[in-house]
């Protein structure tokens, strides 16, 4: 009998790991305002952090693995005005948020990154 437990248990071995496989996902930031200059920081695809000052309506565009945390972060700067940060998961908008008035900040964060679902081939 213990050979059937540890045959068993060799082939429930190869299933696990399957499962903890990690999964990827495509992570597009935007950004966007009414403000001349937005200043903008980020968590970047490498898990390095990135600031920057840039104009309404950008965006940027990378793949994380499974439970990557996600932080994007706007400001209106010394403007009065809005500026909005949007992260998207796989096409799906996963955190929003504004700033307005001058001096103002708002955070979009996400954490984690959800695993992707298994689907039934059969």
């Amino acid at each position: 009998m213990g050979h059937i437990k540890r045959l068993s248990l060799l082939l429930l071995i190869p299933l696990f790991l399957l499962a903890c496989e990690k999964q990827s996902h495509t992570v597009r930031y935007e950004v966007e305002g009414s403000v001349p200059k937005i200043g903008v920081s980020y968590k970047n695809g490498t898990n390095g952090n990135e600031s920057a000052d840039l104009q309404s309506g950008w965006s940027k565009e990378f793949v994380v693995e499974s439970y990557y945390h996600l932080h994007l972060r706007v400001n209106t700067k010394n403007s009065d005005g809005t500026a909005t940060c949007r992260i998207y998961i796989d096409g799906e908008l996963a955190a929003e948020a504004t700033a307005t008035g001058k001096f103002k900040h708002a955070a979009c964060n996400k954490l984690p990154v959800p695993p992707t679902p298994e689907t039934d081939s059969q």
